[in-house]
């Protein structure tokens, strides 16, 4: 009885979560934009912009296992987040989300996002700096790491 109790309580918890995440989205000038108050993006701040608008990667770079991640068989995803100015030049990478211990992986992936390049996001006609996260999958039957 106590188990099903707990699974409730969780998904309401869970819920109530998200749907204040999804409000204080909507309302943090921050993280949404009014267009219809502002003509021209500043160029300190960043921009949510649609699809279309995103920022590319022009040359991702992709990071390699760490010897010592490899023979400790490591494995799994760690997410960083790219700030990307309005040339498309990277001038910001963060870990959002890592793999404890990781062996080198984590530094490894925001090297390689630093090296990267990308086109500018497009707001309303117009480059704007952005950020995006990326994930990067390690797996040791991956070829290409």
């Amino acid at each position: 009885m106590k188990m099903r109790y707990c699974a409730m309580f969780s998904a309401i918890v869970l819920a109530l979560l998200l749907s204040s995440a999804q409000a204080c989205h909507k309302e943090n000038p921050a993280q949404a934009i009014n267009t219809k108050s502002q003509s021209k993006p500043a160029s300190a701040s960043l921009w949510r912009v649609d699809d279309g608008g995103r920022p590319k990667a022009i040359n991702l770079i992709q990071p390699k296992y760490t010897p010592e991640a490899r023979s400790k068989k490591v494995e799994g995803t760690i997410y960083v987040e790219v700030t990307i100015d309005e040339n498309g030049n990277v001038i910001k990478a963060q870990l959002v989300r890592g793999l404890k211990p990781d062996y080198g992986l984590n530094d490894a992936c925001i090297k390689a996002l630093l090296a990267s390049t990308f086109s500018a996001a497009v707001f309303d006609g117009q480059k704007v700096k952005s950020s995006v996260t990326y994930p990067f999958t390690f797996k040791l039957d991956d070829p290409h790491r």
